[in-house]
């Protein structure tokens, strides 16, 4: 599974302008990553079992509040031309590939 695709997946309706946006939107960007290793984050809690029910917990908490940036994000208007992300975690994930669906950075 790649990095992506569990956002598409919990966004099927808004996966054309997530695909389109991500190429000049380093906010957006940023948001997707962030949502993604929470995901990711709180999919390796889950299976912790007993121990990892509090850890889960918030990052379940977590992943809500990503979600709804993410989508009050999308609702604003494309006017993000920053370009390619140049710093940080945005850098990170802007080297990923959001369109190839083989493979994944975990």
């Amino acid at each position: 599974m790649s990095t992506f695709t569990a956002l598409y997946q919990h966004f099927p309706d808004q996966e054309f302008a997530i695909r389109r946006r991500l190429k000049t939107d380093e906010c957006l960007r940023t948001i997707c990553c962030d949502f993604c290793d929470a995901l990711g984050a709180l999919r390796y809690w889950e299976a912790a079992g007993p121990e990892g029910t509090a850890k889960a917990a918030q990052y379940r908490m977590l992943v809500g509040e990503l979600a709804g940036e993410l989508a009050a994000h999308l609702r604003r208007p494309d006017t993000d031309t920053a370009g390619p992300a140049t710093s940080g975690k945005a850098e990170f994930c802007a080297l990923q590939n959001p369109h190839d669906d083989k493979g994944s950075r975990r």
